[in-house]
């Protein structure tokens, strides 16, 4: 209990997340995508901890309003949201990540990290207050970027982020929850882990989802050590500097209660 769950279209086979760059291929056209997010929600319309989809994960070969209807990120997000809000799905909240390199990032963006394309054309859904814009962010553990080998690091980030995503909540008006976050708290990545945990605080988005549970993620380790029952302290404290207190959400006799 209290567990909320939120489904990622993550990868069209199992490991292929890397080669997936966008929301369909030729073995799993748009089509076949919204069908199986039928199903999906066919299922779980009304369990009451699944709470939200995440359209595509890291879609880094996208484009941003380019007019090309093949690539273009932030016409397939209103088009697969859409049909999500009005095929059943009209409880969850649909999250939508940024692209790559669309429009240009002149200082290297992750992947799902660019959300500069929102300055001339913001998602069009159907339910505006359904929209959650999340961005993916890391630091040198997961890729390496110039700006962290600059002798104002990490003092230089905060600029960078407010650049990729962190106007998105003023300009757009929709809440925004990094996606992905999360590596060692150590070296240097340790001091880039608190610098955003800075960041976010400064700017008051504190919900995100931190990757990941499980330690065999090779770039990032997990919240359990390579045992599988040992946490890593390190990152749970870190956490804790970013959630002193997060809510508590249980079901009892049909209804949701939150507590703190």
């Amino acid at each position: 209990m209290g567990i909320l769950i939120m489904f990622d279209m993550h990868s069209f086979l199992p490991g292929t997340f890397m080669e997936d760059g966008l929301w369909y291929d030729s073995a799993h056209p748009e089509s076949m995508v919204l069908s199986t997010w039928d199903k999906l929600i066919a299922r779980y319309a009304n369990q009451w901890n699944v709470f939200a989809v995440d359209l595509k994960n890291e879609p880094w070969k996208t484009t941003w309003n380019t007019g090309n209807q093949a690539t273009d990120w932030d016409k397939a997000a209103a088009r697969i949201g859409n049909h999500i809000l009005s095929n059943g799905g009209s409880r969850f909240l649909i999250f939508v990540e940024g692209d790559c390199t669309s429009p240009s990032c002149s200082d290297a963006c992750f992947w799902g990290e660019n959300m500069q394309g929102l300055h001339s054309a913001p998602l069009a859904l159907s339910q505006k207050n359904k929209l959650v814009y999340s961005p993916h962010s890391y630091g040198p553990a997961v890729a390496y970027q110039s700006y962290f080998n600059v002798p104002s690091f990490p003092k230089n980030m905060p600029a960078i982020w407010d650049t990729h995503y962190g106007f998105v909540p003023s300009l757009t008006g929709n809440a925004m929850v990094i996606g992905e976050w999360g590596g060692a708290v150590s070296g240097q990545n340790g001091l880039w882990m608190n610098a955003f945990v800075d960041y976010l605080l400064a700017k008051g988005a504190t919900d995100t989802f931190f990757w990941c549970l499980n330690p065999d993620s090779g770039d990032t380790g997990g919240l359990l050590k390579d045992d599988w029952k040992t946490p890593d302290t390190a990152k749970l404290d870190l956490l804790k500097r970013l959630v002193p207190s997060p809510t508590i959400i249980t079901q009892e006799n049909y209804q949701i209660c939150l507590t703190n």
